[in-house]
């Protein structure tokens, strides 16, 4: 009868297509990469930094080998594995075969991209997802606030507004108490007469001390059929005021005794 105390240590992979003959080990979950570090340190200054330290003659050098692998914590494998089919292709087809992918494996890279800096690929990538339907408006709140793309925080609450459907109680509980008042508040706003402008509706939101001192970021009167089109964020300091009062009226947390199934706006890696 085998020993239930004991504890088995999974067993430790290399990646089918991604642990090439030349490069840098890294261990993500439980599958060991190897690829080239030129890439790498082209596209991210985390790993840039990494590499440009100095080594530690009394040490191994980290990513020398299978022994003394990189660690990469707090990414999963698929995820990982994603970033590198985006980063090392392995077809000529590439642009081909990027169409394929669908909103979970742009996001995915997404999600990689941004833990390690890689600014250019976050800007390509978010291009990309925007030409995508989000699953819905609080996955796109929730990107939008946590790779830091205001087009997406105000085309989610643009869409809880006008959508014919009220606020369901999950909704409302990520959103959390006052979100959800005030996402309540702008669809009354956006049905009376003379509110059929998404903006009239929405600038009730920003009183009081949330109301913006400059230029705000919403287009004045815009129509409804307008809401995807690019925001112009007029001078730097309206756009300094949109990101202050935005800071505001967001990192506000409520603590429920729901267990804090709200919108957690102190993000962390496995939020999303």
């Amino acid at each position: 009868m085998p020993d239930s105390s004991v504890i088995t240590t999974p067993t430790r992979t290399h990646h089918p297509q991604y642990y090439f003959e030349d490069g840098i080990v890294f261990l993500v979950e439980n599958t060991y990469y190897k690829v080239p570090r030129r890439k790498l340190c082209l596209s991210s200054s985390v790993f840039q930094d990494l590499f440009s330290l100095p080594p530690d003659s009394s040490f191994p050098a980290e990513g020398e080998s299978d022994e003394h692998p990189i660690i990469l914590q707090g990414i999963s494998n698929i995820d990982f594995e994603r970033l590198l089919t985006y980063l090392y292709p392995l077809t000529n087809e590439y642009t081909h075969f990027t169409k394929e992918w669908n909103f979970d494996y742009w996001h995915s890279i997404l999600k990689v991209a941004h833990t390690y800096m890689m600014d250019d690929i976050c800007t390509q990538i978010i291009d990309a997802l925007s030409t995508m339907s989000f699953p819905d408006p609080l996955t796109m709140i929730r990107c939008g606030l946590k790779f830091n793309h205001p087009t997406w925080i105000r085309q989610g609450y643009s869409e809880l507004v006008f959508r014919s459907c009220p606020l369901t109680v999950e909704e409302a509980q990520a959103l959390g108490l006052e979100n959800s008042i005030l996402c309540a508040a702008a669809r009354e706003t956006y049905r009376s007469p003379g509110g059929n402008s998404i903006n009239k509706a929405l600038d009730k939101w920003f009183t009081g001390e949330n109301k913006l001192p400059c230029e705000p970021y919403f287009e004045p009167e815009s129509p409804v059929y307008d809401l995807r089109a690019e925001p112009k964020l007029g001078k730097a300091e309206g756009r300094e005021a949109f990101l202050v009062a935005r800071h505001l009226l967001f990192t506000h947390k409520l603590n429920t005794r729901s267990g804090g199934n709200h919108l957690d706006l102190q993000w962390k890696p496995d939020n999303i």
